[in-house]
């Protein structure tokens, strides 16, 4: 039997939910995500470009597992 990953379980979700909210629209769902994910792309951008330097530089040497503690 094979297992599912609790992730994408969670992604059928979201996908489900987007697609309701758009009445059932895939094609608008689909935009919508686009769009959310460009404004947060766009939001990430502000914040590196305002953020010290120091701080980016010291976030991309410490291990991803380190937030994990």
């Amino acid at each position: 039997m094979a297992t599912r990953n609790p992730s994408t379980d969670n992604y059928e979700s979201v996908i489900d939910e987007a697609i309701a909210t758009c009445g059932g629209d895939m094609r608008g769902a689909l935009k919508a995500l686009l769009a959310a994910n460009e404004h947060l792309e766009a939001e990430l951008a502000r914040l590196r470009a305002v953020a010290p330097r120091r701080t980016i530089i010291e976030s991309e040497t410490v291990s991803p597992r380190a937030y994990l503690n």
